[in-house]
């Protein structure tokens, strides 16, 4: 028969099965490097034949044009647009419909892909009951079918796949002779030597009859067209994996994936039972969980209730973990992986450099005590900032050199011919590396300075001409005298001359200036909305970025330049030299390019579900005094736990469209489908197994909050009673919980205190010490504190030069209006980034604060109270009060009205009695206060050093 499937109870003794002898000379395809791994952990000498990844076969090397080369991607998504907009101009659909599908290209690539590798038929589906965008799914598939660049090459033979093979022995060799001298510091043992020498002889004379696939549950389409092709080829292909009879109904969803086959099933004779040496607690859970599932035992059974009290034990029992969300998660493991991290001691050790260098990833983990299995992979991208000297698959976007390139990109105008002037994205371009004849740091401390100038300008012409009005504003403003009017712009950052200096600034216009004239260099032959050769320009962009790397400072960015220029030499050599597109075509499969990352590594620190059964091998070595792991399934939670088959399809396609536009007869697309259904069962199956088959301790945990969505822990574990962790937690009595940094100071004798430094210590010690001791004064950064500085600075002037008319209502308000205007028309010069409807609302705000003030007289602490503080007055409700201040001395400036309690600032600026005791606080704070005392309340809205302290955010 061409399908055979073999089942084995005990995975660590698989070499002692009844069908081992007769598969051990067969070619091993696993589902996962971690199972090839756990296999020959276990298996040594009994491994014969090659054992390897599937996917290293399949997607590297079978189909590696369809699969690997991402030129050919590009091309397909720039074919996709020209679809796309030649059904627009033929008025196949309205102009909504078409941004849709604009907006969708990617995915709608992804599902023709899919759609393709299953080998369906595109004339076989029926779209009558079809909403459009699968309607029109199903005419682009017979469009696209029709066309060379979508079709796969299928002309594989059997000696060729013996060569692929014998490759694959020789490259695993390679690999782990490269991991051994990287990690070990050493070679390969003579033992290990013999198994890869014994695996190339027997591929050697392998017969090309039978190949073995190891433990896939969730085929992937591409797999699926490469079993099929065997088949036809003429070999027997033999899926072996793991099966526990008494447990049909954890393995169900096994028996009816490959029910498809229609394949005969043995079961193994040998070995009928696994009897692990020790019952660990993980066990228990395990068995009860899947006798659960059975549904056809009591719960009064006597075993169940022996399991129960195993793992309900108060000392040596297992109980979950709960995290409040994903970066709660993300810290924990990010803790262990520093912890594990810091046991490694480096030595000088004359005989051996690798001693001097930072430890691999895989020595870290050997010291790390979890070994984390995630059924969420949000947390990687999390743990991958966090630790990005470890993160060797992440893709380029996750590095400054990568942004550089896709938001150049996204910068340039095809009609105008020069790039537009977009904050974020220029940000981006600065703050890669790139730029190497400027300090990329200082650029990004400017720019971000002057943000709100480049909110004004929309394209490079604007803000050449804006730019160099900006500078002659700023050195009029830095020729200011302490006693001219305009001496007070000093405090805005954009005129703050210790914030950005004259030289910050002209570099920052001459970075923008070469960013315009290197993309100038790039672009310049591309017309707008018109086709050009793609690889032709990807042969300019590879010159460009091959002149700046060997000007990059930092190793791992030279490495990375690399890796990207070799990327494109791939993309570029397999590029049709006629193939043309768009811009918007070029810039997306750019992104799409940057995009590519290496799949999931076997060292890393958490790994996916799929990765846990071959993982688990590992355990029964790890179970020893002095190295006992910890094996951690986290994200198990019904949100996790349970998939729907709409989430795993790429748009258009749904499971209301296989229902309606196909009858699936191919084996191919049954087995996909039924794997896709499966998929919720998959997982439950591995954390069965994790736990049935762990040799070690185990954890459970999961994540409650995603965003704004809760959830519970697995409800299969919620039935059988696996009860949550006592966490103790800090309590707050009151309000006196802060938000603790640590800082030290000198010891102050004498102090020079200034009214607004009394109010700032009042409302929140912490930012009295960032304004006015770090920083030698409040400066104002950012559009929302320019206006709120800009109306009380306008409010002095108008109330100081009306103040005489203070005691005739009348002409003070009729004087105010043209003060007012007068003073705005002078100021506003200095805030160009300010629109007509900001000084509309500044002329009401002002208005309304001095109609009500001007009687009483011109009060210049008023003023200062409204530029420093917002306000003078902070009303907060009783039942969510700030934390406490750290000396009660400072309530005496609140009171309490009705169900609010209020700070007024103006209480302790313009309090003269007391301003003795008030500096003596702040001296003691100084001193004494390791504790920079955060307090967050509604005063934060307002404070200039928010963004730093970040309280406010951590309390929401």
């Amino acid at each position: 028969m061409a399908y055979t499937v073999y089942t084995y109870v005990d995975p660590y003794r698989i070499n002692e099965t009844d069908f081992w002898a007769k598969i051990k000379s067969y070619p091993h395809l696993c589902a996962s490097r971690t199972l090839v791994n756990g296999l020959m952990s276990v298996m040594g000498d009994s491994i014969e034949s090659l054992i390897c990844p599937i996917d290293e076969i399949v997607v590297k090397k079978v189909y590696k044009e369809w699969s690997a080369d991402i030129g050919n991607r590009i091309q397909q998504y720039s074919e996709l647009g020209k679809i796309f907009d030649q059904d627009f101009l033929d008025r196949k659909f309205e102009r909504e419909f078409y941004e849709a599908l604009k907006h969708n290209k990617n995915s709608m690539l992804d599902a023709l892909r899919l759609f393709i590798e299953l080998g369906i038929d595109p004339f076989t589906l029926n779209g009558d009951e079809l909403p459009p965008e699968q309607k029109y799914f199903i005419y682009l598939f017979q469009l696209v079918s029709q066309k060379d660049l979508f079709k796969i090459n299928d002309d594989l033979s059997v000696c060729t796949l013996k060569k692929i093979l014998l490759e694959q022995v020789r490259e695993e060799w390679r690999e782990k002779e490269k991991r051994a001298k990287e990690y070990d510091g050493g070679a390969l043992s003579p033992e290990e030597q013999a198994v890869f020498r014994r695996m190339n002889k027997t591929v050697e004379e392998w017969d090309c009859k039978h190949i073995v696939i190891h433990g896939i549950h969730q085929f992937s389409p591409i797999q699926l067209k490469f079993i099929t092709h065997l088949e036809r080829l003429g070999l027997d292909i033999v899926f072996i994996h793991n099966y526990v009879k008494e447990y049909k109904e954890i393995y169900s969803s096994w028996d009816y994936i490959y029910q498809h086959f229609n394949a005969q099933i043995h079961y193994d004779k040998n070995i009928e039972k696994y009897s692990p040496i020790e019952k660990k607690v993980g066990y228990t859970v395990a068995c009860n969980m899947a006798s659960l599932c059975e549904g056809n035992i009591s719960l009064n059974d006597k075993q169940l209730f022996e399991n129960y009290k195993v793992y309900n034990d108060d000392k040596y029992g297992l109980r979950f973990t709960e995290f409040d969300s994903i970066s709660e998660y993300a810290g924990y493991v990010s803790d262990l992986f520093a912890a594990a991290e810091g046991k490694i001691i480096t030595t000088k050790s004359a005989k051996s450099e690798l001693l001097q260098k930072k430890s691999g990833t895989s020595n870290v983990l050997k010291k790390m005590k979890d070994v984390i299995y995630t059924a969420n992979k949000d947390v990687d991208a999390l743990l991958q900032i966090y630790h990005p000297d470890y993160a060797r698959n992440r893709h380029f976007l996750a590095y400054p050199v990568g942004h550089f390139f896709v938001s150049l990109y996204d910068l340039w105008n095809t009609e105008r011919k020069e790039i537009v002037i977009d904050y974020k994205l220029i940000l981006n371009c600065l703050n890669s590396g790139i730029m190497t004849s400027f300090d990329s740091s200082k650029l990004v401390k400017t720019l971000m300075n002057l943000e709100p100038l480049f909110a004004i300008w929309e394209t490079f012409t604007e803000f050449r001409s804006g730019f160099t009005d900006y500078i002659k504003l700023y050195d009029q403003v830095s020729a200011t005298t302490i006693n001219s009017q305009d001496y007070t712009l000093r405090e805005l950052n954009i005129y703050n001359n210790e914030k950005v200096t004259k030289t910050d600034v002209v570099a920052l216009y001459n970075a923008v200036c070469e960013l315009n004239t290197n993309a100038v260099s790039l672009f310049k032959n591309i017309e707008n909305g018109e086709q050009f050769g793609f690889s032709d320009h990807l042969g300019r962009l590879k010159e460009f970025i091959s002149k700046r790397q060997p000007k990059l400072a930092n190793k791992e960015e030279k490495e990375l330049v690399e890796k990207l220029l070799t990327r494109l030499d791939d993309v570029q050599g397999n590029m049709d030299h006629e193939k043309k597109g768009t811009f918007d075509d070029l810039r997306a499969g750019l992104y799409f390019f940057m995009k590519q990352k290496e799949e999931p590594v076997s060292d890393w620190f958490v790994k996916n579900f799929e990765q846990i059964d071959g993982d688990v091998l590992n355990s029964k070595a790890q179970n020893k005094i002095g190295r006992g792991k910890t094996y951690h399934f986290a994200c198990v939670s019904d949100k996790d736990m349970n998939c729907k088959i709409n989430d795993l399809l790429p748009w258009p396609l749904s499971e209301y469209f296989i229902e309606k536009a196909y009858n699936p007869k191919d084996l191919q697309f049954q087995v996909y489908f039924a794997s896709l259904s499966e998929r919720s069962n998959f997982l439950r199956y591995e954390l069965f197994f994790g736990l049935y088959y762990c040799q070690c301790d185990v954890k459970i945990s999961f994540v409650r909050y995603y965003d704004e969505d809760e959830t519970d822990l697995y409800q299969l574990l919620k039935l059988i009673g696996l009860k949550k962790v006592t966490k103790k937690k800090i309590k707050a009595e009151g309000n006196t919980a802060r938000t603790k940094d640590k800082f030290n100071s000198d010891n102050v004798k004498k102090l020079n205190i200034m009214p607004e430094e009394r109010g700032a210590m009042f409302l929140c010690p912490y930012k009295y010490l960032m304004n006015y001791v770090i920083n030698s004064g409040v400066t104002y950064s950012g559009k929302f504190f320019a206006q709120r500085f800009f109306i009380a600075v306008i409010t002095d002037r108008v109330w100081k030069r009306i103040d005489s008319y203070r005691y005739n209502p009348d002409k003070a308000k009729e004087n105010m209006v043209r003060t007012m205007d007068m003073e705005i028309e002078i100021l506003r010069t200095y805030f160009p980034f300010m629109s007509a409807s900001d000084i509309i609302d500044v002329k009401r705000q002002v208005k309304n604060y001095l109609d009500t003030r001007i009687q009483g007289g011109y009060d210049p602490n008023h003023t200062l109270n409204r530029k420093v503080f917002g306000k003078g007055l902070f009303y907060e409700s009783i039942d969510k009060l700030p934390p406490n201040h750290i000396y009660d001395f400072f309530e005496n400036f609140t009171r309490i009205e009705d169900d609010k309690k209020i700070y007024s600032v103006s209480a302790v600026t313009k309090n003269v009695k007391q301003k003795a005791v008030i500096d003596s606080y702040i001296q003691k704070y100084l001193n004494e206060q390791e504790d920079a005392c955060k307090r967050p309340g509604s005063w934060c809205g307002y404070c200039t050093v928010r963004n730093v302290c970040l309280a406010p955010y951590e309390e929401e």
